[in-house]
């Protein structure tokens, strides 16, 4: 009777160890992998707030209005007829070097240049591309301009800076475009120049200038 009571007390005890090494393997089991999760949701805020960033989404729009309405900047290359990029050398970027934008410009579009990828044209040139391209270059290239921005929206659906661009001479790059019939008026969002840009669209239509010209 006592060697069974002997036996039924070992087995209670070995019981009881067993399930408390249970527990514990369970507890430092959770526990990692909570610490997992936590580390692997704190590195996607991470990258998603860098992705943001870049885009600047995190960007009070208020302050950016402020910040380059009216700045000079230094063309620096052109893209094709209604988009460039310029270098503003009085702000920096996050390395320290002078910041870099690259701009459309607002209310218009210019023909599409030739796009290729890999050696392969994945686009055609549009009729008239290459002259609106050039007569932004001749125009704005290695010259100082002043961004004129419109406060209501900021920028494109590329993350470009959408500005008017204002020459030398204090004239719009965009009118002298639309004045050649290199450029057509962009109806989709609606901007303080819009009615001027609409007369002179129609005037280069009338002339039948550029890519209104129904006789070639």
């Amino acid at each position: 009777m006592d060697n069974a009571r002997g036996i039924l007390h070992l087995a209670q005890n070995h019981y009881k160890n067993s399930h408390k090494s249970v527990t514990v393997d369970e507890y430092y089991r959770r526990r990692l992998i909570k610490r997992t999760l936590i580390a692997t949701f704190a590195l996607i805020c991470i990258i998603t707030f860098s992705i943001l960033d870049h885009h600047h989404w995190f960007l009070y729009q208020g302050s950016e209005f402020d910040q380059l309405n009216n700045r000079h900047a230094y063309v620096t290359k052109i893209i094709d007829g209604d988009t460039i990029i310029v270098t503003i050398p009085d702000l920096y970027d996050e390395l320290g070097n002078p910041l870099q934008e690259r701009i459309r410009l607002w209310g218009l579009d210019t023909p599409e240049i030739q796009r290729t990828r890999a050696d392969q044209i994945i686009r055609k040139a549009e009729p008239y591309s290459g002259q609106a391209t050039q007569l932004t270059r001749q125009l704005s290239e290695g010259k100082t301009i002043q961004l004129k921005l419109q406060k209501s929206r900021l920028r494109g659906q590329f993350g470009r800076l959408l500005a008017y661009i204002i020459l030398p001479d204090g004239s719009d790059l965009g009118e002298h475009l639309l004045i050649s019939g290199f450029a057509a008026v962009e109806l989709r969002w609606h901007h303080q120049k819009l009615q001027r840009y609409q007369l002179l669209e129609q005037s280069a239509k009338r002339g039948q200038v550029g890519m209104w010209d129904t006789s070639k």
